[in-house]
């Protein structure tokens, strides 16, 4: 994915998300000077972006006044555009480490603390514990993109994943970590990564982390984030 298209995928994401969770009803002025401010990019990829949104019916323009929102789609899962937000910011915040030349050696400590907070808690089958260590880790992780707005969402939009993935699992605790190994193994790979600079390596297992949580998810919430975007990964 080009830089350009990875602009106007969080755009994208970023408005469409806004309008799904109602915080954006229809009639509301999608004002593209904010939207700029909060993603720290210019307005050309915000404006192809809401030409996207324009096609899908989803926004509309109004003579010298600008795009407006039109209705929210209503076939469309909130939590597979969560998961498929969270993936490309991630992507976004690993592409301002490496153009910013992060150290990610300064939060290993806290990193590996973390971790085993996160270990111990997954052992004693806590799962309240778990899920909040690793929300923790994530944002311990994330905060190397130094863009307190993109962290946040990211981190948000990861909640809202791993919340339907909870509510998915049911109440049997033995059955629920037999499946979140996996997620720990992701968690503890992104770590040693990004800890040791290899950003750009980070990705692949960014992405498997996103997709190894989807799957614990109904398949037409996995068929969203697959097809509900334009917009390639990569």
């Amino acid at each position: 994915m080009g830089k350009t298209q990875k602009f106007e995928q969080v755009a994208y994401l970023y408005i469409k998300d806004q309008i799904l969770r109602d915080n954006w009803k229809t009639g509301h002025h999608i004002v593209e000077a904010d939207i700029s401010d909060r993603l720290s990019m210019s307005r050309s990829p915000i404006r192809a972006a809401l030409s996207v949104l324009e096609e899908e019916g989803i926004v509309e323009t109004r003579p010298y006044r600008g795009y407006f929102v039109k209705e929210a789609p209503n076939n469309e899962s909130i939590i597979a555009l969560r998961g498929r937000y969270a993936l490309i910011l991630w992507f976004r915040l690993l592409d301002r480490m490496v153009k910013n030349q992060t150290d990610g050696a300064v939060i290993k400590e806290e990193c590996d603390q973390l971790l085993r907070g996160l270990k111990q808690a997954f052992n004693d089958h806590n799962r309240e514990n778990f899920y909040n260590g690793l929300l923790e880790i994530l944002r311990t992780l994330t905060s190397l993109g130094d863009h307190d707005f993109l962290e946040e969402e990211c981190v948000e939009a990861c909640r809202a994943l791993i919340a339907a993935v909870n509510d998915s699992m049911g109440n049997e605790e033995n059955d629920f970590f037999s499946t979140q190994i996996w997620i720990l193994m992701y968690v503890e790979n992104i770590s040693y990564l990004m800890t040791h600079n290899r950003f750009d390596d980070t990705r692949v297992i960014a992405e498997m982390l996103v997709r190894s949580t989807l799957n614990w998810l109904p398949e037409d919430i996995q068929d969203d984030f697959e097809s509900h975007s334009i917009y390639a990964l990569r």
